[in-house]
Protein backbone atom coordinates (compact mmCIF):
# COMPACT_ATOMS: atom_id res chain seq x y z
CA UNK A 1 0.00 0.00 0.00
CA UNK A 2 1.19 3.40 -0.86
CA UNK A 3 1.48 6.30 1.18
CA UNK A 4 0.34 9.63 0.01
CA UNK A 5 2.39 13.12 0.53
CA UNK A 6 0.65 15.48 2.69
CA UNK A 7 3.49 17.96 3.48
CA UNK A 8 6.84 19.38 1.44
CA UNK A 9 9.79 18.52 2.38
CA UNK A 10 12.86 20.20 4.02
CA UNK A 11 15.00 20.81 0.44
CA UNK A 12 11.05 22.24 -1.31
CA UNK A 13 10.83 24.66 1.43
CA UNK A 14 14.47 25.90 1.67
CA UNK A 15 13.93 26.21 -2.33
CA UNK A 16 11.21 28.45 -1.98
CA UNK A 17 12.55 30.70 0.52
CA UNK A 18 15.76 31.34 -1.27
CA UNK A 19 14.09 32.44 -4.21
CA UNK A 20 11.89 34.62 -2.40
CA UNK A 21 14.79 36.11 -0.64
CA UNK A 22 16.59 36.40 -4.14
CA UNK A 23 13.27 37.69 -5.75
CA UNK A 24 13.23 40.48 -2.41
CA UNK A 25 16.79 41.37 -2.73
CA UNK A 26 15.76 42.44 -6.51
CA UNK A 27 12.25 44.44 -5.82
CA UNK A 28 13.31 46.25 -2.90
CA UNK A 29 15.81 48.76 -4.46
CA UNK A 30 13.16 49.18 -7.29
CA UNK A 31 10.48 50.07 -4.64
CA UNK A 32 12.86 52.11 -2.85
CA UNK A 33 14.04 54.47 -6.14
CA UNK A 34 10.50 54.06 -7.18
CA UNK A 35 9.43 55.61 -3.79
CA UNK A 36 12.26 58.18 -4.27
CA UNK A 37 10.78 58.94 -7.58
CA UNK A 38 7.89 60.31 -6.59
CA UNK A 39 9.21 62.44 -3.59
CA UNK A 40 11.28 63.85 -6.32
CA UNK A 41 8.23 65.04 -7.86
CA UNK A 42 6.49 65.78 -5.36
CA UNK A 43 9.29 68.35 -3.95
CA UNK A 44 9.49 69.21 -7.80
CA UNK A 45 5.42 70.25 -7.53
CA UNK A 46 6.78 71.94 -4.49
CA UNK A 47 9.48 74.44 -6.38
CA UNK A 48 6.99 75.32 -8.94
CA UNK A 49 4.48 76.20 -6.26
CA UNK A 50 7.20 78.54 -4.51
CA UNK A 51 7.94 79.96 -7.64
CA UNK A 52 4.26 80.82 -8.44
CA UNK A 53 4.37 82.51 -4.77
CA UNK A 54 7.62 84.40 -5.93
CA UNK A 55 6.37 85.65 -8.92
CA UNK A 56 2.59 86.69 -7.01
CA UNK A 57 5.20 88.76 -4.27
CA UNK A 58 6.81 90.22 -7.01
CA UNK A 59 3.62 91.61 -9.31
CA UNK A 60 2.91 93.23 -5.61
CA UNK A 61 5.74 94.66 -4.65
CA UNK A 62 6.99 96.46 -8.57
CA UNK A 63 8.08 93.82 -9.74
CA UNK A 64 10.96 92.84 -7.22
CA UNK A 65 11.96 89.78 -5.59
CA UNK A 66 11.79 89.44 -1.15
CA UNK A 67 15.38 90.11 0.11
CA UNK A 68 16.18 86.26 1.23
CA UNK A 69 18.51 85.89 4.63
CA UNK A 70 19.30 88.86 7.05
CA UNK A 71 21.78 88.79 9.74
CA UNK A 72 19.25 88.99 12.72
CA UNK A 73 17.17 85.77 13.42
CA UNK A 74 14.20 87.68 14.56
CA UNK A 75 14.24 89.13 10.84
CA UNK A 76 11.83 88.55 8.34
CA UNK A 77 13.46 86.13 5.51
CA UNK A 78 12.23 85.42 2.10
CA UNK A 79 10.01 82.59 3.15
CA UNK A 80 7.85 85.14 5.81
CA UNK A 81 7.44 87.44 2.85
CA UNK A 82 5.89 85.14 0.32
CA UNK A 83 3.84 83.17 2.86
CA UNK A 84 0.88 84.75 2.30
CA UNK A 85 0.63 83.52 -1.49
CA UNK A 86 0.58 79.97 -0.01
CA UNK A 87 -2.28 78.12 0.80
CA UNK A 88 -0.05 75.80 2.64
CA UNK A 89 2.96 76.53 4.00
CA UNK A 90 4.14 72.42 4.01
CA UNK A 91 5.21 72.86 0.06
CA UNK A 92 8.51 74.65 1.94
CA UNK A 93 9.21 71.15 3.45
CA UNK A 94 10.32 68.54 0.80
CA UNK A 95 9.26 65.34 1.42
CA UNK A 96 12.91 63.60 1.37
CA UNK A 97 14.34 66.45 3.61
CA UNK A 98 16.46 64.96 6.68
CA UNK A 99 14.84 65.87 9.91
CA UNK A 100 18.13 67.82 11.29
CA UNK A 101 17.82 70.61 8.36
CA UNK A 102 17.09 73.62 8.55
CA UNK A 103 15.84 74.31 5.34
CA UNK A 104 13.83 73.11 2.54
CA UNK A 105 14.55 75.17 -0.17
CA UNK A 106 16.88 78.34 -0.19
CA UNK A 107 16.53 81.98 -2.20
CA UNK A 108 19.56 82.43 -4.32
CA UNK A 109 21.75 85.87 -4.44
CA UNK A 110 20.73 86.04 -7.92
CA UNK A 111 17.14 87.01 -7.37
CA UNK A 112 17.16 88.58 -4.31
CA UNK A 113 15.85 91.96 -4.04
CA UNK A 114 15.71 92.02 -8.02
CA UNK A 115 13.63 93.24 -10.59
CA UNK A 116 12.11 90.99 -12.82
CA UNK A 117 13.42 92.87 -15.31
CA UNK A 118 16.81 92.36 -14.06
CA UNK A 119 17.91 89.79 -16.13
CA UNK A 120 18.39 89.33 -20.30
CA UNK A 121 17.22 86.19 -19.74
CA UNK A 122 15.30 84.46 -17.06
CA UNK A 123 15.42 81.31 -17.94
CA UNK A 124 18.87 80.76 -17.23
CA UNK A 125 19.23 82.69 -13.74
CA UNK A 126 18.23 80.08 -11.09
CA UNK A 127 16.04 81.68 -7.99
CA UNK A 128 15.49 78.78 -5.93
CA UNK A 129 16.58 75.25 -5.16
CA UNK A 130 17.09 72.86 -2.29
CA UNK A 131 19.37 73.70 -0.09
CA UNK A 132 20.81 73.32 3.57
CA UNK A 133 21.32 75.91 6.08
CA UNK A 134 24.73 77.88 6.43
CA UNK A 135 25.20 76.05 9.18
CA UNK A 136 25.35 73.18 8.00
CA UNK A 137 27.73 70.32 5.80
CA UNK A 138 27.80 72.03 1.97
CA UNK A 139 27.83 69.31 -0.91
CA UNK A 140 28.53 71.72 -3.53
CA UNK A 141 27.60 75.13 -5.00
CA UNK A 142 24.97 75.81 -7.47
CA UNK A 143 26.31 78.38 -9.84
CA UNK A 144 23.92 81.44 -10.60
CA UNK A 145 25.01 82.19 -13.96
CA UNK A 146 27.23 80.75 -16.78
CA UNK A 147 29.76 83.76 -16.36
CA UNK A 148 31.35 83.46 -13.24
CA UNK A 149 31.94 86.67 -12.41
CA UNK A 150 28.56 86.85 -11.42
CA UNK A 151 27.81 84.02 -9.72
CA UNK A 152 27.30 83.45 -6.14
CA UNK A 153 27.10 80.67 -3.90
CA UNK A 154 23.77 79.05 -3.03
CA UNK A 155 24.39 75.46 -1.07
CA UNK A 156 22.47 72.47 -2.54
CA UNK A 157 21.41 69.26 -1.14
CA UNK A 158 21.15 66.73 -3.60
CA UNK A 159 18.36 65.03 -1.68
CA UNK A 160 16.61 63.27 -5.14
CA UNK A 161 18.59 59.99 -6.55
CA UNK A 162 22.05 62.63 -6.91
CA UNK A 163 20.60 65.67 -7.85
CA UNK A 164 17.93 68.39 -6.74
CA UNK A 165 15.19 70.12 -7.65
CA UNK A 166 15.90 73.79 -9.00
CA UNK A 167 13.46 76.67 -10.12
CA UNK A 168 14.20 79.48 -12.55
CA UNK A 169 13.49 83.30 -12.80
CA UNK A 170 10.83 82.44 -15.37
CA UNK A 171 9.37 80.53 -13.53
CA UNK A 172 10.41 76.64 -15.08
CA UNK A 173 11.62 74.22 -12.80
CA UNK A 174 13.92 71.03 -13.85
CA UNK A 175 15.54 68.24 -11.64
CA UNK A 176 19.18 68.00 -12.02
CA UNK A 177 21.72 66.22 -10.84
CA UNK A 178 24.71 66.92 -8.62
CA UNK A 179 27.44 67.15 -11.12
CA UNK A 180 25.31 68.97 -14.10
CA UNK A 181 24.76 71.64 -11.40
CA UNK A 182 28.59 72.42 -10.91
CA UNK A 183 29.04 72.65 -14.55
CA UNK A 184 27.13 76.04 -15.89
CA UNK A 185 26.98 74.47 -19.51
CA UNK A 186 24.91 71.96 -18.41
CA UNK A 187 22.73 73.43 -16.19
CA UNK A 188 21.77 76.12 -18.93
CA UNK A 189 20.97 73.84 -22.04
Amino acid sequence: MSRRRSGFTLIELLVVIAIIAILASILFPVFARAREKARQSACLANVKQILLALDMYAQDYDETYPPGYTPFQDEPNWRDFVAPYMKNKQILVCPSQKKDRPASYGLTYAVQKKSIGSWDDPSSVVAIGESVGFQEKYWGVLPLSADPATSSNAYIDPRHNSGLNIGFADGHAKWRAKDATENPDIIWE
